[in-house]
Formats: C-alpha cells, structure tokens, sequence
C-alpha cells in the first residue's frame, strides 16, 4: 500500500468539515492508499489544546506541541508558527523515507519551506497545496507600517515563492492564487475550487439537534457565517443593519460563530439596537442547520483582499442561501453566472443599498436561493472536483517524476 503523509498546522482531526485537507486525505484513502496526517495540537478555531485522548481520529494523525495562542495577530502564533515548522523538520528527518508522497498546505511557509528541503533530500515528490497567499496577504492589515511589514516579512516572500518554483507539483484553491503563483512558476500549475458534496450537507443538517427559535412571519434572516476576525468587512454590514431598521424592515441577522472581534461586533449591535445576534463557534453540522433556515448569506471581506474563493462561499451555497458578496474575481463571476445574489462595492453599489432592494423585493431573493444548485452541479461538485485532483497529482504528475 503506497503511503501518503499530509502535513498542515490547521487541520482537525477529530471533526469532519469542508476543509482542504479533509478532502484531500478522503479521495486518497478511497483510492487505497494509507494515509498520515502531522498537525498541531492546538485548535486554531477553538483557540484551545485538543483532547488527545479522543479516539474518533478522521485518520491516522501525529500531534506537533505548540504554544497556545488567543488572538491570531499576536507573537504567540509566530512563536507556535516556528516551533511546528521546527519539530515538522525534526519529524521528517526520523519518518519521511518511509512516504511516497508528502503533501502540504500554504501557509504556514516555514513549515513548507523546511518539507520542501526534506523532500529534496530525500528524493520524495512534494505536492504543496496553495490554500492563502502569503505574507502578501498580511500586508493590507499594517495601514502605514506597510513598508515596514514587507521588509519584515521579506524572507518569508523569498521561502513562498522558493516553494511555488521548486515544489513538484503545485496546487492552488482558486483561478487567482494559481495566476498568482504563476508569476513565479513557469509550469504548470492548476487550480481545484474546495468542492460542495451536496448529499453530505443535507446529512449533516439532519444530525444536528440544536435549536433554532422560530422565523417571525414576513422576518427576513440575514447571516454572517464563521470567524469574526480582522481579514472580514463587519462595518459595511453594520451600516447595512441600521439602514434596515432605519427603513422598519422586518429583519433578524445571525452572526454565526466567533473571533477575535466578536465583542466589538456585540458592542455595535448594542448601540444601535439592531436585531442582531452572535452565536459563538458552533459544531460543523450546527452551523450548517443554521444556514438552512436563512434566506440572505453575506461573503464580505475587506477592502483589497487577496482571497478569491472562501470557504463560506462554498458552506452558503451548499445550504441555499442567496449571496451578497465583495470579493473580486471568480467568486463575483459564479454569482453573476448563475444568478444566485448580488455583488457589493463601496461606492454605488453598497452592501446598504442591494440588501435593501432585496429587503422588498422576497420574490427576488427566492429566485436566487432556487439557483444555488446550479453551480454545484455544473462546477463545485466535490466528487468531480477530487478524482480530479486525484489523477492530476498521482496518475499525470507523479508518474513523470
């Protein structure tokens, strides 16, 4: 049996979701291969160590110790940053003769910086699996330090794009990140969106049991789904609440999970009196049940950002949602496509102004809820995307190196 060790700071073991590199370990144990996964053992959602003892392990995984940290911008991560890409190298230098095939996410770029060279020396083809641009993405968070931040992170610019030139094969998560990376890499270098298994959805939704209070009759539901940290555009959603009660529309928003700046979201839902709730992190299949029940989705990044196609994306359209959205690129384009929402910019065609043309007009946004199955079948489908995935790594790539 040919042995495939997967390696990525981010993962959960324990709980199934649409994650990268969930996805990618599934389509590698279907085809029989045994697979290894080398992740910390700190929860980077939770912000909180894993219950090691827990058995109901997705795949056969090895813990790296790392420092815990509370936010996700502060020098606890770097140092946790460091210490996994460290002890991933130590690891490798006992384990990696034994793998046929080892696989990484980006980032963390230390870590997939250090595998590359293990790789190379070892002589083990390395697929590095393009999940974030790198420290680019970093760079709009700094405002006039953003000089400096480029020189800081300057040698990990140099590592990331080492890794795109060299690796063997180079994967990306969207159309953009593989331009991106093309920059840098001459050959090729293909695309796989995250995927949507439509039946898998529709069963976790029927395994959570947590309880939803009622819709208010004519009550519109609007929701913000996952982190609540600084990379996502909350303001534009805030001023789009208080337009709506300005306007005495009928409207629930459910800000569904948690983050680093929930409280200051909670703070502004209190001193506008919106009708607006936080959840807090919610189990995969709650969060799903969730997105069921509302009628509008808002994918609202900040201003610049480099993200071309999220995760909630995926996780909105899977659960019918119409989509409101800001990101440039193939995300606007598949929305325009299929007609399942509406974009938003910041100048005449604001969040404000779409959500409340949709606000009074229920008829539109059912339309675009009954078109969300259109781009699953015709792009997203999970099983197409990672047999895909699959061939293009194993059967045209592997087999000429």
């Amino acid at each position: 049996m040919k042995k495939i060790l997967m390696i990525s700071a981010y993962v959960n073991a324990f709980s199934q979701n649409n994650n990268r590199v969930q996805n990618v370990g599934r389509i590698f144990k279907t085809k029989e291969w045994h697979v290894k996964l080398l992740t910390q053992n700190f929860n980077h959602s939770d912000k909180q160590y894993y219950n090691i003892d827990n058995n109901n392990l997705l795949f056969d995984t090895d813990f790296i110790k790392v420092v815990s940290y509370k936010t996700n911008i502060n020098i606890h991560r770097i140092v946790s940053h460091i210490q996994f890409a460290y002890k991933v190298n130590k690891y490798l230098c006992k384990n990696a003769q034994q793998y046929d095939l080892i696989y990484t996410t980006m980032p963390t770029i230390i870590s997939a910086f250090l595998i590359l060279r293990k790789c190379e020396k070892f002589g083990i083809p390395l697929v590095a699996d393009v999940i974030d641009i790198w420290p680019e993405s970093m760079y709009k968070y700094s405002g006039k330090l953003r000089s400096l931040l480029r020189f800081v992170l300057s040698p990990l610019k140099l590592m990331a794009n080492h890794i795109y030139s060299h690796a063997n094969i180079l994967v990306t998560a969207s159309k953009k990140y593989a331009e991106f990376t093309s920059n840098v890499r001459k050959s090729n270098v293909r695309h796989f969106y995250l995927g949507i298994d439509i039946e898998n959805v529709s069963s976790l939704i029927k395994k959570s049991s947590i309880k939803i209070f009622s819709k208010e009759k004519e009550e519109i539901w609007i929701v913000y789904g996952g982190s609540l940290g600084n990379e996502y555009d909350f303001d534009v959603i805030i001023e789009a609440l208080i337009l709506l009660k300005e306007k005495q529309i009928n409207y629930k928003m459910i800000f569904l999970g948690g983050g680093d700046i929930q409280d200051n979201i909670q703070k502004k839902i209190d001193k506008y009196g919106l009708n607006a709730i936080i959840t807090g992190r919610l189990p995969y299949h709650d969060y799903l049940n969730w997105l069921s029940r509302c009628d509008i989705a808002i994918n609202s990044f900040r201003k610049d950002s480099l993200v071309a196609y999220s995760y909630k994306f995926n996780d909105y359209l899977a659960s019918g949602c119409c989509i409101l959205n800001n990101l440039k690129g193939e995300t606007a384009e598949l929305i325009n496509k299929y007609k399942i929402g509406l974009n938003f910019d910041y100048n005449e065609n604001t969040l404000a102004k779409i959500i409340l043309k949709l606000a009074m007009d229920y008829e539109l946004i059912k339309n675009f809820k009954a078109n969300a199955q259109q781009p699953i079948n015709k792009e997203l489908s999970k099983k197409v995307i990672y047999n895909n995935y699959y061939e293009y790594v194993v059967n045209d790539t592997l087999k000429n190196i």
